[in-house]
């Protein structure tokens, strides 16, 4: 848990858990009361994964998380749209070394007019799979760089745990 702080700039940690083996860890983060987030840092049984957006166990795992964002989004009662804006490939922070990952975005819309943004980024490190899942009520610019600060710390983290094993391996 040292690894997830209370706060990343305005975002509050809500909330913790840590899987059974293969193992991982997920932590919740809430930002004016209606936005949320919550990163997935776990090891899906791959027996290895090269870093980055561009292996094909990522792209596997990215379509998944698509599909059970479209049915966790379906599922809500009154849901009238689910409109999917696209997939790229993005750097979680402007650092020119930062972790690329893949990102889509949808938008889901209710019956009565009420709706969000929910945005999915997924890259590996070093035999990790990194998800974060944003659920955005309303976009302004103050919550546009506050997921900004949210992503540049999730690339430290992956960058972190890059690290950490490759320095694992050359001691071995």
């Amino acid at each position: 848990m040292e690894f997830f702080p209370e706060t990343i700039n305005n975002w509050i940690r809500t909330g913790f858990l840590e899987y059974a083996p293969p193992g991982g860890f997920s932590v919740g983060y809430v930002i004016m009361g209606k936005s949320v987030a919550t990163i997935y840092l776990y090891d899906a049984g791959y027996e290895w994964i090269r870093p980055g957006p561009d292996s094909k166990e990522v792209l596997e795992q990215f379509e998944a998380a698509k599909a059970e964002l479209r049915v966790v989004a379906a599922g809500n009662p009154g849901c009238a749209l689910i409109r999917h804006h696209g997939d790229e490939v993005i750097r979680l922070s402007a650092d020119p070394k930062a972790s690329q990952a893949n990102m889509a975005t949808y938008e889901v819309r209710f019956e009565d007019g009420s709706g969000y943004l929910t945005q999915l980024f997924l890259t590996a490190t070093t035999n990790l799979l990194v998800k974060v899942r944003l659920t955005i009520d309303c976009m302004d610019e103050a919550l546009m760089q506050d997921i900004g600060h949210l992503l540049a710390w999730v690339d430290v983290l992956a960058r972190t745990f890059r690290a950490a094993a490759a320095e694992k391996t050359s001691m071995n």
